[in-house]
């Protein structure tokens, strides 16, 4: 059966004698997927199911291939990569049973425009890592692009990227011709330079280049390359230089850190690129929260010499008094009044003869003094009224210091200055309406009326069930 006969006829059956097709949910160049529920669990899950056309001719050896990947996939665990529930055929029919995701699109996400920077950078570290992962496995996904790319959201409110659609027979340790059969691996837009050359040894770092075409996309609305066609934006991938930010996105701040990281991702020559999707998110979370080392300033030595009985030290005690006071480049510092064993040796006094004292003559007495005629008394003055004392000012007001506020990075949203402060008021304060007003689910308004009063942003951003939907709507509210 053709293509489009399969589309046509799959709804209201069952494949595999347990999944009952519902209604068509979307098409690839590699097939239909289908809303289907999985029957007796009534189980609600995607079905993807193959064309029949991209194995004409070579159907035993595809198939074998199909199931030996497929397997793969089933074994795959990770919060970034769609979750393979079952997989099989049926007649001349070969179908993927995957999780039912219900989020929209990184492609529809990026034509309302540009995102937020630390969002984008969020979401695409979690990518890396489900690549990595897969990788690992020994499958390159090779057709990475914002429409492999469904964005789930918790009930908290964050955000993750999943991957889907790894596609057809693609393992890195061999090609065939099945691979090329009917199909062209890989999406024009967001492809490397050496699957445009039709190379034979693609490898995880292709990936690695589509997800750095992705982010470029993300933060400026934009892929980085553009043309009339397949065949333009084939050779802009491999000759043209990648554009800057500013280039195609004016408004764009972000540092020449995050630049940096996305033209490595881009570099035509593979072995330029990150290795690995793991090397990739550790550069991006390195963006995203820059660690700083405080620096720890040395304590001052102080030590306490024993009590003498006027004899001297020798160097080990005085050594044993000190410990071992290192400073600078390892010299030992000694203060003022130690000596070394030479100088204690060459500074004892030498006996001295005891000589008796010679008697002293006895004192004259002194004549007594005459008494002296007693004065007159004085008249007493007369005494001054009292006059109250004045009352000491009062004493002036000691002007209040204004507040300083400590700059806060929370779940990847920057609060700086007094908006710090407005932000932690706010989530003291704000009535119950007041929050829900300001975006925040019914859930988070729960845990910040039970858990308050927050004494810092952070330790609103450490309370459980807090997340980076919470922390944005904060942010908007008081901006």
């Amino acid at each position: 059966m053709d293509n489009k006969k399969v589309s046509d006829s799959l709804a209201g059956t069952s494949l595999g004698g347990r999944y009952r097709m519902v209604a068509p949910l979307g098409k690839g160049g590699a097939g239909h997927v289908y809303v289907a529920i999985q029957e007796p669990l009534g189980r609600e899950v995607a079905v993807k199911v193959l064309r029949t056309d991209i194995h004409d001719g070579h159907r035993e050896e595809f198939e074998a291939r199909f199931l030996k990947e497929a397997a793969t996939l089933a074994k795959l665990r990770h919060n970034n990569l769609v979750t393979v529930h079952d997989y099989g055929s049926e007649e001349d029919l070969l179908f993927v049973v995957m999780e039912r995701l219900t989020g929209e699109t990184l492609k529809k996400r990026i034509r309302r425009g540009p995102m937020d920077p630390v969002a984008s950078v969020a979401l695409t570290a979690g990518l890396a890592r489900g690549l990595r992962h897969a990788h690992q496995a020994g499958l390159v996904h090779r057709d990475v692009k914002p429409g492999n790319i469904v964005i789930e959201t918790d009930d908290d409110g964050n955000e993750r990227g999943v991957l889907l659609d790894f596609g057809l027979v693609k393992e890195t340790e061999e090609e065939s011709t099945i691979t090329r059969v009917g199909t062209y691996m890989g999406t024009p837009a967001y492809m490397a330079p050496e699957q445009a050359r039709a190379h034979s040894g693609i490898d995880n770092r292709a990936d690695i280049y589509a997800l750095g075409c992705v982010l470029f996309a993300m933060l400026t609305g934009k892929p980085p390359f553009r043309a009339d066609n397949a065949l333009g934006l084939a050779i802009a991938h491999q000759t043209e230089v990648v554009p800057t930010f500013a280039e195609i996105a004016p408004d764009l701040k972000v540092g020449a850190e995050l630049e940096a990281i996305v033209a490595k991702c881009l570099s035509k020559n593979r072995d330029g690129r990150y290795d690995d999707g793991g090397q990739l998110a550790t550069a991006l979370d390195a963006w995203s929260l820059p660690v700083e080392v405080p620096t720890v300033p040395a304590a001052p030595v102080r030590a306490a010499l024993p009590e003498s009985d006027g004899s001297w030290l020798p160097v080990a005690a005085v050594l044993a008094a000190l410990g071992t006071a290192v400073v600078g480049a390892g010299a030992l510092v000694v203060g003022v009044g130690l000596y070394t064993m030479e100088s204690a040796v060459d500074s004892v006094p030498s006996p001295v003869p005891v000589v008796a004292p010679l008697p002293l003559p006895e004192p004259e007495p002194e004549p007594e003094p005459e008494p002296e005629p007693e004065p007159e008394p004085e008249p007493e003055p007369e005494p001054e009224p009292e006059v109250a004392p004045e009352p000491a000012p009062p004493p002036k007001a000691k002007p209040k210091p204004k507040p300083v506020y400590k700059d806060a990075l929370i779940e990847g949203v920057l609060f700086q200055g007094p908006h710090a402060g407005r932000a932690l008021k706010f989530v003291n304060t704000a009535s119950e309406a007041e929050l829900k007003a300001s975006g925040i689910f019914t859930r988070g308004v729960n845990v910040i009326l039970a858990a308050r009063p927050f004494a810092s942003l952070e330790a609103f951003d450490n309370t459980p069930q807090i997340g980076e939907k919470t922390v944005q709507a904060v942010f908007n509210a008081t901006k």
